[in-house]
């Protein structure tokens, strides 16, 4: 077995629509001609969330449905490249699980290749000393996974096949047509076992729940989880940590090219009007549409030509950057708390002594176990179009955390340093566990909705795609198309 590196949101009141209004809102597509006019959309956010959300419209209505989709920035959101040395890398959402069946079938579909996997080696480090690294001869790794963890790393795999198992039902759900308005309503649908993983804490989950031992739990998942979401077993929910964990088993992959080319090509596909520009406020009309105020690029304040019939918020809901106000509807009930990461890319060479090794030993890819410490992870990068056939590595390192790392504390991390590039991201929630409890509902008035209460079961490309979809459902479901 080998253990592969993780590399890395109610209640309201519509002031100015009547009741009668909101009943026929979505049951009718008449003008006064008599004529069926296409219903419109505005889709904020431009993620995978998003445009998955506008695929599936499209794919449903066709075009008996337009779609404006507002996006300041490049199509992709949190699923990013940068540039170092004249080649891009990934600064975002860096990896898929094979079984994530939208992500795969999309690369299909859109003709994109799996990038090569580097044979690249992982140690775990607490701060003091690596507790494991894997060994570069498969036989040996196996001795040495069984010495240290005994049979967890099976028991691992074990719990991990159970659960994407369950979690493929919903695939089935939503392929019938099955939407949620909440995402508890979502999650339970796959299993009943799901829901209660919501309510409890990674920690005692894996030791009483499912009987791993402490030395597992507090290094390989710490550190899985920690490199994942920033944060401890302590504080994420069982679900959100089986989901980060699900990243610590073989056969990971990534989209040659970038990842980024999925949702640039669903947003393709839906046929959407991309608008670029950051929505600052959505006013209710007096027929109960939707008008959309946004900044463009130059700074420049406009309103939509377009009244929409429902507009679908894909954007984190941030309580501390709260940016986007609606008309008679309170956001903040709807939004959490994110956690803050950045990417450090360095082109250079590590500083092996730092972590106690000598120049030619030092692990290729750090998970840090150690919450309380600057980083999250070091490793080596490989470009979007790296194959096992490239040239020699170009040196380029990410380094995951939760705060700016300084240039006194860069040098503790590397003896050269050629070139350094910082990508900032409120990247996941914080999932410091007190209970479902907020933020989960889908649909926050009628005729908004929101894809990424999604997020709050746990932060992953596939559960975005996911999230996208429901919405899509759920308000195809509003608007009484089959």
């Amino acid at each position: 077995m080998r253990i592969n590196k993780l590399v890395l949101c109610y209640s309201c009141a519509i002031l100015s629509v009547s009741q009668s209004q909101i009943l026929t809102k979505f049951s009718s597509c008449l003008n006064e001609e008599g004529q069926c006019e296409k219903r419109k959309i505005a889709i904020i956010g431009g993620g995978i969330g998003g445009t998955s959300c506008a695929y599936w419209l499209r794919k449903s209505a066709g075009d008996s449905i337009e779609i404006d989709l507002y996006n300041y920035g490049k199509i992709g959101g949190r699923i990013a490249v940068v540039e170092v040395n004249g080649k891009f890398y990934e600064a975002g959402a860096s990896i898929l699980h094979p079984d994530n069946l939208y992500m795969k079938n999309w690369a299909e579909e859109f003709g994109y290749k799996k990038r090569d996997s580097p044979d690249d080696r992982m140690g775990i480090y607490n701060g003091v000393e690596f507790v494991f690294e894997e060994s570069s001869w498969s036989f040996v790794n196996y001795a040495k996974i069984f010495w240290r963890y005994g049979l967890d790393p099976f028991r691992l795999n074990s719990h991990i096949k159970d659960m994407l198992s369950k979690f493929s039902k919903i695939y089935q759900l939503q392929d019938s047509g099955k939407a949620f308005e909440t995402m508890p309503e979502l999650i339970t649908a796959m299993s009943d076992e799901f829901s209660k993983q919501l309510n409890l804490t990674f920690r005692p989950f894996l030791k009483e729940e499912k009987g791993f031992h402490e030395r597992f739990i507090d290094e390989l998942a710490a550190a899985v989880i920690n490199c994942n979401y920033g944060q401890a077993c302590e504080e994420v929910n069982a679900f959100v940590g089986s989901v980060g964990l699900a990243g610590a088993v073989p056969n990971l992959w990534a989209v040659n090219g970038g990842n980024f080319q999925i949702p640039q090509m669903l947003a393709e596909k839906s046929n959407s009007n991309i608008i670029s520009a950051k929505v600052n406020h959505i006013t209710i009309n007096p027929d109960g549409k939707y008008t959309v105020q946004a900044t463009d690029s130059n700074n420049n304040l406009f309103n939509s030509t377009n009244h929409y019939d429902a507009v679908v918020l894909a954007l984190p809901l941030i309580s501390n950057d709260l940016s986007l106000t609606i008309d008679g509807v309170d956001l903040a009930p709807h939004s959490g708390t994110y956690q803050k990461l950045i990417a450090t890319f360095v082109r250079g060479k590590p500083r092996a002594k730092t972590f106690g090794k000598e120049d030619d030993h030092l692990p290729d890819s750090i998970l840090v176990s150690e919450t309380r410490l600057l980083i999250k992870s070091l490793g080596k990068n490989f470009d979007v179009n790296w194959t096992k056939s490239s040239p020699e590595h170009d040196n380029v390192y990410k380094i995951f955390s939760t705060q700016s790392i300084e240039e006194a504390q860069l040098k503790e991390l590397f003896e050269e340093i050629k070139e350094k590039h910082e990508v900032h991201w409120f990247a996941y929630p914080k999932y410091k566990f007190d209970g479902v409890s907020k933020s989960t509902s889908f649909k926050i008035a009628d005729g908004i909705y929101h894809v990424n209460a999604i997020e709050w079961a746990a932060s992953a490309m596939e559960m975005s795609a996911i999230g996208g979809r429901n919405v899509a459902l759920l308000l195809l479901k509003d608007f009484d198309v089959q």
